[in-house]
């Protein structure tokens, strides 16, 4: 058997099985609002083969698409919105909300938006600017502000730890969130009724699932081949 060869066909195998459970799950997320598809990173091992360095989230931006949600917002632009978790603050790209038992606006998991925003119960309707002042009309029709949407952006979002569900927590590497209004020092802006769809491009998934499944193949092929060349090796011997 041909060590060397047996090692890098090996690497090559496991590398391109983690590109095609990525890009599965990619293809498998393609219409789901917001969210952002997985970029598998690999490089040349200095021994030979190749390996898997990381698996990234890709945060270019989806599709801004009307929605039918009773509480949509899109970013157009850059940015995340905050929510308040018990665990600290987590960031997000999915503005599908709703209004909780206590009237603020929170995520369909109870993730409360922050800065806190409150509609209150004798609100017959609201609305949301781009400038992410959101306000809210009384049966009176009188109209009043209930609050300041934040936004929130960092040095290198690629290195934010994603915690599932579109939502991601900062780390050392992605620097602290930097907030401020929607619009502003390069921030995105708020489109109410729409969301953000996920930014998959089936093509050229289908396109890196072929590649990968191509590169699994040909690798087992060689490994298969090295199987029984030490299978033959051993009854020689015996």
């Amino acid at each position: 058997m041909d060590s060397i060869r047996f090692r890098v066909s090996l690497s090559g195998l496991r590398t391109n099985l983690d590109k095609t459970r990525s890009v599965a799950h990619n293809i498998a997320n393609s219409h789901t609002p917001g969210f952002k598809r997985l970029q598998h990173i690999q490089s040349d091992m200095s021994v030979g083969g190749v390996q898997t360095v990381s698996v990234h989230v890709d945060h270019r931006q989806g599709p801004v698409e009307m929605s039918d949600s009773p509480i949509a917002m899109a970013i157009a632009g850059q940015g995340f919105f905050k929510l308040h978790s018990e665990k600290g603050d987590e960031f997000t790209r999915l503005g599908q909300f709703q209004i909780g038992d206590d009237r603020y606006l929170e995520t369909s998991d109870y993730y409360r938006l922050e800065p806190e925003i409150r509609i209150p119960e004798q609100a017959t309707s609201f609305n949301v600017h781009d400038n992410g002042i959101v306000s809210y009309a009384d049966s009176e029709g009188l109209t009043h502000v209930a609050g300041q949407l934040e936004l929130s952006t960092f040095a290198d979002p690629s290195k934010l730890k994603n915690m599932g569900s579109n939502r991601f927590t900062e780390t050392a590497d992605s620097g602290s969130p930097i907030s401020g209004v929607p619009g502003h020092n390069s921030l995105g802006k708020i489109a109410f009724g729409f969301l953000e769809g996920s930014n998959v491009d089936i093509g050229d998934e289908m396109i890196d699932l072929l590649l990968a499944k191509v590169g699994v193949l040909a690798n087992k092929a060689v490994l298969d081949v090295e199987d029984d060349m030490a299978g033959d090796i051993v009854n020689i011997t015996v």
